[in-house]
């Protein structure tokens, strides 16, 4: 499966995860010390859905282009997406989608003068675009590396706060044994860090491995956020987004669960599947 971002942009998954990752943004602001944003796969930032690629696929009109159309949306669903819409000329009357912000640039404007992230990205035409979008922030620094790498390389930030965010693009059939290291590794450097790793829904028997193996790797307090819009037993598609969170803020089991509720009926139109949120490790 190839995941780069550019044929998937504003997607149901794209739309789940980002809210999720706000959430978890949103809670690092609550307090007034520094925090560091990390993200290892992190794309080229903003993407056009205008573009040939984003055309090709037009999967952004099963994602956020539901919710555009939707009248009825929660205060927490409203909000994301009048995020995603300042990035686009538009009113309120007349709300025009043209960009979709990536991660990092929603990340971005979570940032305080105290607070920094680092980015990286290996594709060669996307880090030239995310160099660009970032150039004139001082408090973003963009890196041209292999995101597992750059784990080695950047942890811990001098920020005892933060989170790191792993979105790879699951090419590889090791994606989810790559992950497990990567876990791993960030556990001993910054054990106190948040970690947040999205996943996509295809074969159940991978996601099973994946999560038995987070539960015997001697990682505490590891909850984990499905929502599917298909039964996760097709395997010729993409049929769920899945969020693993290590360190979770208090009560974030509470705010997903209303979260994929209100978002299950929106992006699963014809046959929503039920979110699933559990503990697969607790304290």
């Amino acid at each position: 499966m190839n995941y780069r971002h550019i044929y998937h942009a504003g997607n149901f998954a794209e739309v789940c995860k980002h809210n999720i990752l706000i959430l978890l943004l949103d809670f690092l602001t609550k307090k007034e010390t520094p925090f560091c944003y990390i993200e290892t796969h992190a794309g080229k930032g903003n993407y056009d859905l205008s573009s040939l690629e984003a055309k090709k696929s037009k999967e952004y009109q099963d994602g956020i282009k539901l919710l555009l159309k939707s009248h009825t949306l929660s205060t927490v669903l409203q909000n994301y997406l009048n995020k995603i819409l300042s990035f686009n000329d538009t009113t309120p009357k007349h709300p025009i989608l043209r960009h979709y912000p990536g991660s990092p640039l929603l990340a971005q404007t979570f940032l305080r003068p105290q607070d920094k992230a680092i980015l990286m990205e290996l594709h060669h035409e996307d880090i030239i675009e995310l160099k660009r979008l970032f150039a004139r922030n001082k408090q973003v620094g963009v890196h041209h590396i292999d995101g597992y790498q750059g784990i080695k390389a950047f942890l811990p930030p001098q920020e005892k706060r933060g989170i790191i965010f792993l979105d790879p693009p699951f090419e590889a059939k090791t994606e989810f044994s790559q992950l497990i290291e990567s876990i791993k590794l960030i556990n001993l450097r910054w054990s106190q860090g948040m970690v947040a790793i999205w996943y996509p829904i295809k074969a159940r028997r991978d996601i099973d491995w994946f999560h038995r193996q987070l539960q015997q790797s001697g990682i505490k307090k590891i909850l984990m956020a499905e929502l599917c819009i298909l039964p996760d037993d097709i395997a010729v598609r993409l049929n769920g987004s899945g969020m693993i969170i290590i360190n979770p803020p208090w009560q974030l089991d509470e705010r997903l669960t209303e979260l994929l509720n209100d978002l299950s009926p929106i992006l699963a139109k014809k046959n929503p599947q039920k979110p699933t949120i559990k503990w697969l490790v607790t304290e």
